[in-house]
């Protein structure tokens, strides 16, 4: 959230702001890595700690929802970049990947594996959708 309004500020006064997406988006990848990394080790521990022993059962989701989760937080930083440059039209995209998320996860519930992969899928096409879009929006910029 704090890049949104430097980006703003950036852009009115006419500096790149590409920097500042590029910034954010490592920061953001390396702490995801780490958590990632982290569960993928830990699993057993984080579970414990939170959640207590009778939920050890799900320690082998816990990186799969870390990795959605990732791709959540980079989609989310994507989009708040976009929105700080008064770039709206992906939010018809959001909206699409919102109601194919229901419709899967309604049509295939059957674990939470399922659930967690449905969620993690849908975001990697959000976060390549919005990738494209941001850099088709950089680009087109920079001829005006």
């Amino acid at each position: 959230l704090v890049m949104f309004p430097k980006v703003t500020e950036h852009s009115v006064l006419k500096k790149p702001t590409t920097i500042l997406l590029k910034k954010s988006l490592i920061f953001i990848g390396i702490i995801s890595i780490a958590v990632i990394c982290f569960y993928f080790l830990f699993s057993s521990f984080v579970i414990n700690t939170l959640f207590g022993e009778e939920y050890l059962g799900i320690k082998n989701l816990l990186v799969l929802f870390g990795v959605a989760m990732a791709l959540f937080s980079l989609s989310y930083n994507l989009s708040f970049y976009n929105l700080a440059l008064h770039k709206s039209s992906f939010i018809y995209a959001l909206f699409v990947i919102n109601i194919a998320e229901l419709f899967f996860i309604w049509i295939l519930h059957d674990s939470l594996f399922e659930v967690l992969t449905i969620v993690a899928v849908l975001m990697l096409i959000l976060f390549v959708f919005l990738i494209s879009y941001t850099i088709k929006t950089i680009k087109w910029s920079s001829y005006q």
